[in-house]
C-alpha cells in the first residue's frame, strides 16, 4: 500500500503544492510581498491591497424612501434628505403633487448621503403635501 500526501514541497523548494487546505490561524499572515503575485483559477489579480480595501468598504447598498414636504421646505425652497448613506453613486428621484407624477425643471443634486431637492429655474416650487420617492446607491458610512 502507498501514501501519497496531498501537501508537498517539490524537490529544490520552488514550489509548495496544496491538495488539502492551507490554514492560517489566528495572529498568522499571508504575505505577498513587492514582485509577487497573487492568483485565482490561474489568473493574476491585479487591483492593490488598496483598490481591494476600498470595494469591500463600498460594495453598494441601496436605501429608498419618501419624504412628504412641509411648509416650512416650500418656504426655503429646498430640501436636504438623508438617506444613511456616506455617499451616494448614483440616485432617482419622483415628485407626486396630489398623486400626480412632475415632469419639470426640479434641481436635483446630491451632497455627501444627502438628495438634495430644490425649486427648479422656472416652473418648480416645492409644494407643501409634494411627496418625494428617492432611491439612493452608494457606500454605507
Amino acid at each position: 500500500m502507498s501514501y501519497q500526501t496531498k501537501n508537498y514541497g517539490e524537490q529544490g523548494g520552488e514550489r509548495t503544492v496544496i491538495g488539502g487546505s492551507l490554514d492560517v490561524v489566528s495572529g498568522g499572515e499571508l504575505d505577498i510581498e513587492s514582485g509577487g503575485s497573487l492568483k485565482l483559477s490561474g489568473v493574476a489579480v491585479s487591483a492593490s491591497a488598496a483598490q481591494i480595501n476600498a470595494a469591500g468598504a463600498n460594495t453598494g447598498t441601496i436605501k429608498a424612501g419618501s419624504y412628504t414636504v412641509v411648509t416650512a421646505d416650500d418656504d426655503a425652497g429646498t430640501k436636504s434628505i438623508a438617506t444613511g448613506l456616506a455617499s451616494i453613486a448614483a440616485f432617482a428621484v419622483t415628485i407626486l403633487r396630489a398623486g400626480v407624477p412632475l415632469f419639470s425643471d426640479q434641481a436635483l443634486s446630491v451632497s455627501g448621503g444627502n438628495i438634495v431637492v430644490a425649486d427648479g429655474a422656472a416652473t418648480y416650487e416645492l409644494t407643501a403635501g409634494d411627496v418625494i420617492t428617492w432611491f439612493a446607491a452608494g457606500a454605507m458610512a
